[in-house]
């Protein structure tokens, strides 16, 4: 048929991780089962109804919506590798309205001979109105099985028959840890990874133990930690949540990374051959002895190499037999290995980033959202942006950024300047809609409008003695005058009764208990005279001497 998919079923699959040498990293890593996938546990955890779905071969038409990288087509690779059906996968940007026709009359064909049909419509987004429509006809009839990944809100960009008649599931961005855990799996999986490389990460040989403390979000301690943690960690945060690139700037770091000769000294009847490097300087400034490289030489070893021209066959069956004879022999040789270190340097030359010391996860962290909130409160925009920039430049999390510093506006700010809300929000639609770098300006602006707003914490402090009455005090029921009487009969029991409409009265203003009885007379809210809270502060004094005069009037 000519159909150009993402990937065919069956032997084809196989044929093609044959190859999997010729393959970018991302590609060879895919995971070939549930029991390999990543993330995604409220999907694919035991016993979830899609994972029992897959594992059973009974599914349903479904949409996987989700950012890149998050692993929408591997999930697809994984149901063809497992499906007993026929799986055709297309590419929204490669196929067109003739190949869909095509596979859509052959799987009617199949559909009744008894064969079941898979389609994977990958990117289904790009495919216009007229593509989706091809699919309806045998989704409705039950000729095939669709399914589509998307990157896009599906309401926006699915057609709506075809949406109504697939079940949508969520995929999320992994978490740094996850994406820690895949590239700790690319370093040692020696068959479609760099297990056989002798990677060292900062300038430590990968080791299960401090990898896999990473994959789980703990700090490691030590030496190793203090390198291959920040590397490590700061290769997962950059991807953003996206494998794909986590995987990729692992891949760069790997081709660009320089090979280390590591040797070690060995005991034993042998000759030496010094190399002098330049003599390495202690703290306090004398040479230290572990400037000179030793490398040692069997010498027996020697003298098999040394075999005269023309020796032939013979010789070299008694080199080999000597081999097998002294296995021990190239142990007592110096022993050298090739290195490759992917150190914090050399990641900062592929990301094209300085690495800042930070991690999500650890105290860094909230050392930095600690200094920007409390900048921001002492009304010092300069040290506000600093912190605001590191951050970013960091790798942190341009949402949760956003979302902290709308925080800030209800809690240091509030309504000593009410704009101070929108303006955070307004800053977190900006970046949404503009993305990274060009909406940082936006979270810019808004660090800079939080901290020279007048401040004020009187709604924190009131809503927080609020809480405190909550749980400290019983909930007493509604004021029966407070009521809604819907029915005949709560107006007959008194619902309504006594309530007093403030539009009745000529400042819109009545003398009326409205907290429940418990609590008559608390008052939580004490505006300031910052900003906008001094003419509050001045309406709730005017508002007490109203109540007063109705009250007496």
């Amino acid at each position: 048929m000519g159909i150009m998919g993402l990937f065919p079923a069956g032997a084809e699959i196989r044929a093609q991780e044959a190859a999997a040498g010729l393959q970018p990293l991302a590609e060879r890593m895919r995971p070939r089962t549930l029991d390999e996938f990543v993330g995604q546990e409220k999907l694919l955890g035991p016993g979830k109804p899609l994972r029992v779905q897959i594992e059973n071969d009974n599914l349903s038409s479904m949409l996987f919506w989700g950012p890149p990288g998050c692993g929408k087509t591997t999930l697809a690779r994984v149901i063809a590798r497992l499906t007993k059906s026929e799986f055709v996968a297309f590419s929204a940007v490669l196929s067109g309205i003739k190949e869909i026709k095509e596979v859509m009359a052959e799987a009617e064909k199949r559909s009744r001979s008894g064969q079941r049909t898979i389609v994977f419509v990958d990117e289904v987004h790009r495919f216009n109105k007229a593509q989706q429509d091809a699919f309806l006809p045998y989704v409705e009839a039950g000729h095939i099985l669709f399914i589509g990944a998307t990157t896009e809100n599906p309401s926006f960009e699915v057609i709506s028959p075809l949406l109504s008649r697939t079940k949508v599931y969520v995929l999320e961005a992994l978490t740094t840890p996850e994406i820690v855990e895949l590239l700790r799996r690319a370093l040692e999986d020696k068959e479609r990874g760099f297990g056989n490389e002798n990677i060292a990460i900062g300038g430590k040989e990968v080791r299960k133990d401090f990898t896999a403390e990473l994959a789980e979000g703990h700090r490691v301690s030590g030496e190793a930690g203090s390198n291959a943690e920040g590397v490590l960690w700061r290769m997962a945060a950059f991807a953003n949540g996206d494998a794909r690139t986590a995987y990729n700037t692992l891949e760069l770091c790997v081709k660009s990374v320089k090979t280390d000769v590591a040797s070690e000294e060995k005991s034993g009847d042998s000759g030496t051959l010094e190399r002098k490097n330049p003599p390495l300087e202690t703290k306090g400034g004398a040479p230290s002895s572990s400037g000179e490289m030793r490398v040692e030489i069997d010498r027996k070893a020697q003298s098999r190499m040394a075999v005269p021209e023309g020796a032939g066959i013979n010789a070299s069956a008694t080199r080999k037999s000597e081999e097998k004879s002294t296995p021990e022999s190239r142990q007592d040789a110096g022993a050298t290995k090739t290195v490759k270190r992917i150190t914090a340097e050399l990641l900062e030359e592929v990301l094209q980033r300085k690495m800042l010391r930070y991690d999500k996860a650890g105290e860094e962290h909230y050392n930095l959202i600690s200094a920007l909130h409390k900048s921001v409160r002492n009304s010092d925009p300069d040290a506000a942006l600093y912190w605001l920039g590191r951050m970013i430049e960091s790798g942190e999390d341009e949402l949760y950024l956003a979302r902290r510093m709308v925080r800030m506006a209800s809690e240091d700010i509030g309504l000593a300047e009410p704009g101070a809300l929108a303006v955070t929000l307004a800053a977190k639609e900006a970046f949404d809609f503009l993305g990274a770098p060009e909406g940082h300006l936006a979270l810019a602006q808004a660090a800079v409008y939080l901290s020279l707003a007048p401040k004020s914490n009187a709604l924190y402090v009131a809503y927080g003695n609020v809480m405190e009455d909550v749980q400290k005090t019983e909930a007493d029921p509604v004021p029966l005058h407070l009521r809604n009487a819907v029915t005949g009969l709560m107006k007959d029991v008194g619902y309504g009764e006594g309530y007093k409409y403030a539009h009745d009265y000529e400042e819109k203003v009545a003398e009326m208990q409205c907290l429940p009885d418990n609590l008559s007379g608390r008052v939580y809210y004490k505006p300031t005279d910052q900003g906008f809270e001094a003419r509050l502060r001045a309406r709730m004094a005017e508002i007490g001497k109203i109540k007063k005069r109705v009250a007496s009037g």
